[in-house]
């Protein structure tokens, strides 16, 4: 009996640790997936020319690749989370200010 309910324990620890995993991983990605849809929406309502598109979707593959090789050594440190932070935010400024200037498609 007190194997059985240890062996239910363990299942459930791992089950909670999987799905805690999962969550993590998506909401590191969240921020990339609306970054890529206010440029596509952008880009359908005429605020981005394909110029534009061009370029951001440019720093968004440097933020990526950015974030891979912070990742390399399986462990981002303070200094390259604050990078990877900045970029972030230099790429949600630009996305603002193409959407916002007076050049339409």
């Amino acid at each position: 009996m007190k194997n059985r309910i240890l062996n239910v324990l363990m299942l459930l620890v791992v089950t909670l640790t999987y799905v805690s995993a999962q969550d993590a991983f998506h909401r590191e990605r969240r921020p990339q997936k609306q970054q890529h849809e206010r440029i596509r929406d952008g880009y359908r309502h005429g605020d981005l020319t394909p110029n534009e598109c061009r370029g951001l979707h440019h720093q968004q593959r440097e933020f990526r690749i950015a974030k891979r090789m912070a990742a390399c050594d399986g462990k981002i440190s303070k200094r390259e989370r604050k990078e990877l932070k900045r970029l972030k935010h230099r790429n949600d400024r630009s996305i603002y200010r193409e959407r916002h200037d007076r050049e339409f498609r």
